[in-house]
């Protein structure tokens, strides 16, 4: 067993962080709801409003450089509203009791001697929204995480994000090869040529184009935003299922500060394991430059063996990257520039043979592979009274190398798959948005996307090896814009529109004859040039029967297009695909400080673009028919004066393939690939204060997946799914350091996660079973 031993960054939130700090603050006079977002914009801080009715108050200018408190004292003086400190840093804004004076004069107490705040939940600002709205005034299904809710040192990528949400699934192929997906729209378990069908973003950034999910450590987050449903009217092609939006905390111009910390894990069954990360934020000019840098080191400790080659934990997994971002505060013009860096290295995948011994597979090959990705970005932003500004640029690099047995008894034993892929992309939008909800955003954006990808026998680079081989250019210009407007008391209307221009080139060549040895067989080739033109409208209806209710009605389109790939030994145009959804929910706000959401959507999918397996083992990109997939779903969130807190949700789902081009695909009872009946998931958090400063926090994750199949094409009518994860986590200590200790899969479950590990032995059955349970021991302290 391999020991490697580190530290972790615990993330805390940004609001508890920005609380008592002083910032450079410059709020107009005007109603309370537009200067509520503005200060929380510059604060750095969540402020809720309690009281609908309070929003279109006239509140005072607040200019100078102070702390949240006493800008909100400034704000609110000689207003019927006061402002209330809650847990995990919020700000409540109530009305004032009657029988407190309201005057200039009055202070109010400090903020750890204010009462509990009250239970009804605060209203949240969405920035996915590109013009900052409301979370209670969306028309469809939004969740929103805080930072810290990823503040651990097990798996704190993309599976962080699947262990907190219902309604996010993901394949399992191992970190930087996985597909997220949304609402069970997934095309297929491998990536290909084909664009992603749910789209990641970083900040402005998408991070997944056209490739897995990178699985970027969540390291110094602000938020985590999931858009339920396409989201083709604002963010174009390749968010047809949603969009995962991470939000980054962002430099700090006026206080040095920094995380650090150290963790050391253990699997069962398995190796050890540990990593470490750190933060530093460093004023260049103080209240004008600032530099924020995030590093981090992991080693996951394998548990999968492989006794034919005599060797055990061969799946250990090693992690290193970063992120710097500088921030210029430029009279009125904030400008960030920012780049990414981070590798992985796979020792071996974490598939088993489904009929053999637990957590281990007979294999005559190491199926090692990396995972590069990197980033410059830059973006800039000004507010033009009520008018923002945005303006952001970014180039993002991309190659992987992963190595697929290849089910045969002679050398080379592996096939290798090379992909690498460069975007350029840009967007510049204004928005705005009133203090009564409505507002409007229009811009525009490009995109520039080059990918290839290479398969060969053995590790060998030269043309007598070489299988196939696809690249693929794709050009975007598009416009797009959405409003929203009062038609009525308590009825709103929303609409917006993408006008896409997309221009395409590609060429692919394979040998015509796989089954013979390297260097046989006559290449066989295509190329394609075109262009496309894309409308993509949305329309959405909201009624609000009272302050604490919404009903909405909404539909939305999404696509992906086209290009050029293999269909097994033969290179293929093929077309892209396009999907519509209807969707009918509420949000509803209780007693007790509960806020509840239910959906009910159907979506047509027409020309599902798949990567499906032929029957040599390679992958065939396809047109695979069209399908159709309705669900329900809800989610409820609790907090509760006391410190408790509850969140979860949800959902059931159908999917059907309504038309199927039988000569590739074959999928049981018509149902799509990857996509469970069912899914359930359930959060739950405490803090109990042990003196002045040192606390216990409790934060447990619970989730269900129910069963699905692994999908389309020959061999692939395999069970997999109805299976739970859990996640716990303990800290002691206080807001400079403490001790934390962490549990994932306390039952020491081995469910079949997924039923494939290499398509080159789709005939041999195969499972990916849970990682074992896994203990970590973890220390963070900050400066």
């Amino acid at each position: 067993m391999r020991v490697a031993a580190g530290m972790i960054l615990l993330a805390a939130p940004v609001a508890a962080q920005a609380a008592g700090e002083a910032a450079d603050i410059d709020v107009p006079a005007g109603p309370l709801g537009k200067a509520v977002a503005a200060l929380s914009r510059q604060a750095r801080i969540d402020i809720g409003v309690d009281d609908a009715s309070l929003h279109r108050i006239a509140t005072s200018p607040v200019r100078g450089r102070m702390a949240a408190e006493a800008a909100l004292d400034q704000m609110l003086r000689g207003t019927p509203a006061t402002w209330r400190r809650g847990r995990g840093g919020l700000f409540h804004i109530v009305r004032r009791p009657r029988a407190m004076a309201v005057r200039a004069s009055l202070r109010p107490a400090p903020p750890a001697a204010r009462p509990a705040a009250p239970v009804r939940p605060a209203e949240i600002i969405v920035t996915a929204s590109k013009r900052d709205i409301l979370l209670a005034d969306i028309p469809g299904m939004v969740t929103v995480l805080p930072g810290d809710s990823f503040a651990n040192g097990i798996a704190p990528g993309g599976e962080a994000i699947v262990r907190r949400l219902s309604g996010v699934g993901s394949t399992h192929l191992g970190p930087g090869r996985n597909k997220l997906f949304v609402r069970g729209i997934i095309d297929s378990s491998f990536h290909g040529q084909g664009q992603v069908a749910t789209a990641q973003y970083l900040d402005h950034v998408q991070i997944n184009h056209n490739g897995p999910d990178p699985d970027l450590r969540l390291y110094d987050i602000a938020a985590v935003e999931l858009l339920e449903g396409p989201q083709g009217t604002l963010y174009g092609a390749g968010a047809i299922g949603g969009l995962i939006r991470v939000v980054s905390n962002r430099p700090r111009l006026d206080r040095i500060e920094g995380r650090v910390g150290a963790g050391v894990s253990q699997v069962a069954h398995g190796a050890m394991g540990g990593d470490m990360a750190a933060v530093f934020n460093i004023p260049l000019v103080k209240g004008t430059a600032g530099l924020r840098v995030v590093g981090y080191s992991a080693r996951e400790g394998g548990y999968i063996d492989n006794p034919l080659l005599g060797l055990s934990d061969i799946n250990g997994v090693t992690v290193r990257g970063g992120r710097a971002a500088m921030r210029v505060d430029a009279g009125g013009w904030t400008i960030d520039v920012g780049g990414i860096f981070q590798s992985i290295d796979a020792d071996d995948s974490q598939w088993t043979d489904r009929e053999g011994a637990k957590l281990s597979r007979s294999s005559l090959a190491r199926e090692a592979y990396v995972s590069r990705y990197r980033q410059a970005n830059v973006a800039v932003e000004r507010d033009f009274g009520d008018v923002r500004l945005v303006s952001s640029l970014a180039l993002v690099r991309r190659a992987g190398t992963q190595q697929f047995d290849d089910g045969k008894q002679i050398a080379p034993f592996v096939v290798t798959q090379r992909a690498r892929s460069k975007l350029i992309v840009g967007e510049t939008r204004l928005s705005s948005r009133r203090p009564d909800g409505t507002g409007w955003v229009a811009g525009i954006g490009f995109l520039d996307s080059d990918s290839l990808i290479r398969r060969a026998n053995g590790d060998g680079e030269g043309l007598a090896a070489q299988r196939q081989s696809s690249a693929n250019r794709s050009r975007e210009l598009a416009l797009f814009g959405e409003a929203n407007v009062g038609v009525a008391r308590g009825v709103a209307l929303t609409g917006g529109f993408r006008l896409s221009r997309i221009r395409l080139h590609g060429t692919a060549w394979a040998k015509g004859d796989l089954s013979t040895l390297p260097g046989n067989g006559k290449p066989l080739g295509v190329e394609l040039s075109g262009s496309d033109l894309r409308v993509l409208p949305s329309l959405a209806l909201s009624v609000r029967p009272s302050n604490n209710m919404m009903l909405y009605a909404r539909y939305q389109e999404g696509f992906r297009p086209g290009g050029v790939g293999l269909a097994g030994p033969i290179p293929e145009i093929y077309r892209g695909d396009r999907l519509r959804s209807w969707e009918i929910g509420q949000h509803l706000q209780l007693g007790g400080g509960v806020r509840v959401a239910i959906a009910a959507s159907y979506a047509r999918w027409h020309g599902i673009l798949a990567e499906i397996v032929s029957q040599s083992g390679d992958l065939m990109t396809v047109n695979i028919g069209d399908g159709g997939i309705a669900s329900i779903e809800t989610r409820a969130d609790w907090r509760s004066p006391s410190g408790w807190s509850l969140s979860g949700g949800g959902f059931v789902a159908r999917s059907r393939l309504t038309r199927s081009n039988i000569g590739t695909v074959a999928v049981r009872g018509a149902r799509l690939p990857n996509v469970p009946n069912i899914g359930l998931q359930a959060s739950v958090g405490r803090e109990w204060r042990l003196g002045a400063d040192l606390s216990v926090k409790l934060a447990a994750d619970v989730r269900y997946v129910g069963g699905s199949r692994i999908g389309a094409g020959p061999r692939l009518d395999a069970g997999q799914g109805d299976y739970i994860d859990d996640h716990l986590t303990l800290r002691v200590g206080d807001t400079r350091r403490g001790l934390s200790l962490e549990f994932t899969n306390l039952a020491d479950a081995a469910s079949n996660r997924f039923a494939i590990g290499t398509p080159y032995r789709i005939y041999h059955p195969q499972a990916t079973p849970q990682r074992p349970r896994t203990i970590r021991i973890g220390f963070d302290a900050a400066f």
